[in-house]
């Protein structure tokens, strides 16, 4: 049985990097013993194959799109923590409007 290497992605490794690495690792050699199961002689390689494959799609695009979630918390995390620290040292030095004062006077409450 030949060697296929495994691909790695570069970068920073995070916590679902191992399972997005078995994903594509896995999505790879479904793809590769669906394109080689016209050649082989075993019968419904390519269509188990394909089959396979479009099970793992959908799984790739929901780890995608989890990943896309959790840097969208981050960054609105941080806009809103910046939005806090602006609005509280306004507050201290009075320089705020009344209107937006009320508004975050009624956040707190």
């Amino acid at each position: 049985m030949p060697h296929i290497p495994f691909r790695r992605q570069g970068g920073k490794q995070t916590a679902t990097q191992p399972q997005t690495d078995w994903l594509d690792n896995a999505a790879f050699i479904v793809k590769l013993a669906s394109a080689t199961g016209e050649l082989l002689p075993f019968p419904y390689l390519k269509g188990a194959a394909t089959l396979v494959s479009t099970l793992l799609e959908p799984i790739q695009r929901i780890q995608q799109n989890k990943e896309d979630y959790q840097a969208l918390m981050i960054n609105v995390t941080n806009l809103l923590q910046a939005l806090h620290e602006e609005i509280s040292e306004d507050l201290q030095q009075g320089s705020c409007s009344e209107r937006l004062e009320q508004q975050c006077l009624r956040l707190y409450i």
